[in-house]
């Protein structure tokens, strides 16, 4: 489980949580994973593993390697690794970590356990471009109604206040555990606010209990409606037109 912070282990690899002092740093060069490779509209580019795109992109932005380098020493630690290549292989990279080969196929999900781990967003799947340029607007102006979230070091702040753990301590929570713990903190400052509410006037859907089950969101949740919720919507409209 993410919660106790723990490697995680494949093909005999440890995969290691980043941990809140190396965050920065692994925010800024976790980009070499997010690049959306299935989007360019170039054939032999969508067959291509992520591993061979990526050191194809290498190829022309040298600084890219620097990155990738630095994620994989975060995530890997002391465990040695080296790129190997193959010309008569499909998959030309393969990653070697210790005596484990990762082959390019295997790459994608190796890159996959790096970012679930760390609760980073990214959808693979296909998207309409002009579907997808909708959503993004429609993500920045709820971002703007909402007004200006709170920075990183705030939110370390902000849980440093509500939890009584020291600063050094968050400094060696994973950023599962501190996203997390700061969430739940939220859901039971809620609950304490309106539990007198509840006392009076029985249980309530709007208001979610502090034990209450969390999905995880998608990159887009926040601005797309459920069938659910347009129904009661366009419900409700034909009740006003009646």
């Amino acid at each position: 489980m993410r919660v106790w912070g723990d490697p995680h282990e494949f093909k005999g690899v440890s995969i290691y949580p980043i941990t809140m002092q190396d965050c920065m740093d692994f925010y800024e060069c976790v980009q070499v994973f997010l690049y959306e490779k299935n989007k360019v509209q170039d054939i032999q580019v969508i067959k291509m593993t992520y591993l061979d795109f990526l050191f194809a992109l290498i190829q022309q932005e040298n600084a890219l390697m620097g990155k990738l380098d630095r994620l994989l020493s975060l995530v890997l630690k002391e465990q040695k690794y080296a790129f190997l290549y193959n010309e008569t292989d499909s998959a030309k990279i393969s990653l070697q970590v210790e005596d484990a080969i990762i082959n390019g196929y295997e790459f994608d999900e190796f890159k996959k356990i790096i970012l679930e781990q760390n609760l980073i967003q990214f959808n693979e799947e296909f998207i309409d471009p002009e579907l997808e340029q909708e959503l993004k607007a429609a993500e920045e102006f709820l971002a703007k109604k909402n007004g200006t979230p709170a920075t990183l070091e705030e939110r370390v702040v902000a849980l440093h206040c509500l939890s009584g753990v020291s600063y050094q301590e968050i400094k060696n929570y994973t950023i599962f555990q501190f996203n997390k713990t700061l969430e739940r903190f939220a859901i039971i400052k809620n609950f304490d606010v309106y539990s007198a509410l509840l006392a009076e006037n029985g249980a309530s859907k709007d208001i979610q209990h502090w034990l209450s089950h969390v999905e995880e969101k998608g990159k887009y949740d926040d601005v797309i409606m459920s069938k659910e919720e347009f129904d009661k919507i366009t419900s409700d409209k034909d009740m006003f037109k009646a």
